[in-house]
């Protein structure tokens, strides 16, 4: 393997990890996100899925700092993420 291939290697493995991550605390936090709205605290529900989003939107912006590699294996995690938990824990509908 030559030496930009490791690092496209590297970089794709770092931001998947990282969008594998970011993608289960987003979506478990939704959980608790829709009960805050459910129970009336409209504020805290609100700041918490703006602090969900801008983390995520963050994270993202970050991997993409570092190469477009790992910021497209980065949205892969979180997608991934999305799909295990929406498996794990059903669909709402």
């Amino acid at each position: 393997m030559t030496a930009l291939t490791s690092n496209v290697a590297v970089t794709a493995t770092m931001g998947l990890v990282a969008g594998l991550v970011l993608g289960v605390l987003h979506f478990a936090s939704l959980s608790w996100n829709a009960q805050l709205f459910v129970s009336g605290s409209f504020g805290v529900a609100i700041a918490l899925q703006a602090a969900r989003v801008a983390l995520a939107v963050l994270v993202l912006i970050l991997l993409f700092r570092v190469s477009p590699f790992a910021a497209l294996a980065g949205s892969l995690g979180f997608l991934v993420a999305r799909a295990v938990l929406i498996w794990r824990y059903g669909d709402p509908q």
